[in-house]
C-alpha cells in the first residue's frame, strides 16, 4: 500500500477489517507456498517534508516547494510522480533529490498520466453532431422497460469500463450515471441505450479538454435539477459544473437521496452540493498561490437565489435549514454570487437531462 493513494485510503477507511482479514490470508498463503518471510514496508510523507515540501490540506498526495517562481509542485498517485515548476533549477534539483531518495524512472515531458492524454492542441468540448447525442433525446428509462437481458454479465462490464472514461469526458457522464442505475437487471431497453452511446464515442474519438493558460482567475458554477426525474423513485438528478476561467475542471451527475415535493426544494438541495466543491476548490488553489475571494453560481430558479439571500426562514424550507445555513453562510461571507441564468444559458442541464438537438 502506498500512502499517496487516495482510493487506497478511502477503501482502507470503509472495509479496513476485510482489508487487514485478506492481507492476514495473503501473507500465510505466501510464507506456506514459498517459504519466505514477506516484508513490511511503508512509504510515508517524510522524506518530502524533511526536505521543506508542504503537504496540501485538500489533497494529501499534493506537495509544494518554494515560493513565486521558484516553486515547484510535485503530484503523487501510487508509484507516478508528476513535477511542475516555472524555474527549469527547481525541476533539475528536485529531480536530483528524487533521485537520491528513491529509484526512478525519469519519463520525460508529461504525455500521459492515467486516463490523461495530454496533447498541446486538444479540440473543445462538446462539439458531437446535434444529430448523434450521447443518449438519445427526451429518453426516459425505467427499470421495467424491456425485457430482462439473458446474460448481464457483459452490460456490467462496459459500464464498469465507461465509468472511467467519465474522469475525461463529461459529455458522458449523465448517460454513464442513468445506465449504471440498472446494473442488478438490466433490461432490452438499457441495453439499446448503452449501443447508442457506445456509436456516440466512437464517432467523437478526438474529444477533450481544453485547458487555457492565459484563463482568467475566477471561479464559475453552474447549478441544475431535474425534479422528480427517475421513473422509478421520483428522485431528483442533481447536476453541477465548475469552471476556473474558461476550463472545466469538475463536474456531477448524482440521483439524490429523498423526494422533494417542489421542484425549488430539489434545486436547493442540488445547489448545496456545489458550494462544497468551490470551496475545496478555492483551498486547492491556494496551494497554486492563486487566491481567489469570490466565486459565482450560476442558476435558473430565481426562488432559489432569493431562499439563499433571504435570512428569513418560512414554513416550506424550514426542514431545509442546515443546508440552508451552510449556503448562506457562504454567501453572506461574500465567496458565492448567486446569479441567475436563462435556462437556454444553463451549462448544467447536460448532466441532469437528455439533451435535445439545436
Amino acid at each position: 500500500m502506498d500512502d499517496h493513494s487516495r482510493f487506497t485510503r478511502t477503501f482502507l477507511l470503509k472495509h479496513k477489517f476485510d482489508t487487514v482479514n485478506i492481507l492476514i490470508n495473503f501473507f500465510n498463503m505466501v510464507e506456506t507456498q514459498f517459504k519466505t518471510k514477506v516484508k513490511q514496508m511503508r512509504s510515508d510523507n517524510a522524506a518530502l517534508l524533511n526536505h521543506h515540501f508542504k503537504q496540501s490540506r485538500h489533497d494529501y498526495s499534493f506537495f509544494t516547494n518554494g515560493s513565486g517562481h521558484q516553486t515547484i509542485y510535485l503530484l503523487v498517485y501510487v508509484d507516478n510522480t508528476i513535477l511542475a515548476s516555472p524555474s527549469k533549477d527547481m525541476l533539475y534539483k528536485v529531480h536530483k533529490l528524487l533521485e537520491s531518495l528513491f529509484k526512478l524512472k525519469i519519463l520525460g515531458d508529461l504525455k500521459y498520466f492515467l486516463v490523461w492524454n495530454w496533447q498541446d492542441q486538444m479540440r473543445k468540448l462538446f462539439l458531437a453532431n446535434p444529430t448523434f447525442l450521447p443518449i438519445e433525446p427526451n429518453l426516459r428509462l425505467s427499470s421495467s422497460d424491456g425485457e430482462l437481458l439473458t446474460d448481464p454479465a457483459s452490460y456490467r462490464r462496459l459500464i464498469g469500463r465507461l465509468m472511467y472514461l467519465t474522469i475525461s469526458r463529461p459529455d458522458i457522464t449523465y448517460a454513464i450515471s442513468t445506465l449504471s442505475q440498472f446494473l442488478s437487471q438490466p433490461r432490452t431497453s438499457h441495453l439499446h441505450a448503452l449501443h447508442h452511446l457506445l456509436r456516440y464515442i466512437k464517432g467523437t474519438i478526438g474529444q477533450g479538454l481544453l485547458f487555457l493558460a492565459n484563463s482568467e482567475k475566477r471561479l464559475i458554477g453552474y447549478v441544475n435539477v431535474d425534479w422528480a426525474g427517475c421513473l422509478d423513485t421520483r428522485w431528483s438528478v442533481t447536476g453541477f459544473c465548475l469552471f476556473i476561467g474558461n476550463s472545466l475542471v469538475a463536474w456531477r451527475s448524482k440521483k439524490q437521496i429523498t423526494v422533494s415535493r417542489s421542484s425549488a426544494e430539489s434545486e436547493y438541495w442540488a445547489m448545496v452540493a456545489a458550494p462544497a466543491k468551490l470551496k475545496w476548490l478555492k483551498g486547492l488553489l491556494l496551494d497554486f498561490q492563486v487566491d481567489i475571494p469570490s466565486s459565482m453560481l450560476f442558476c435558473d430558479s430565481q426562488s432559489i437565489i432569493h431562499i439563499a439571500s433571504n435570512p428569513t426562514f418560512h414554513e416550506r424550507t424550514k426542514h431545509i435549514e442546515v443546508d440552508f445555513h451552510f449556503v448562506r453562510e457562504k454567501v453572506v461571507a461574500g465567496f458565492i454570487r448567486p446569479i441567475h441564468v436563462r435556462t437556454q444559458h444553463q451549462l448544467a442541464t447536460v448532466f441532469t437531462k437528455p439533451v435535445t438537438p439545436a
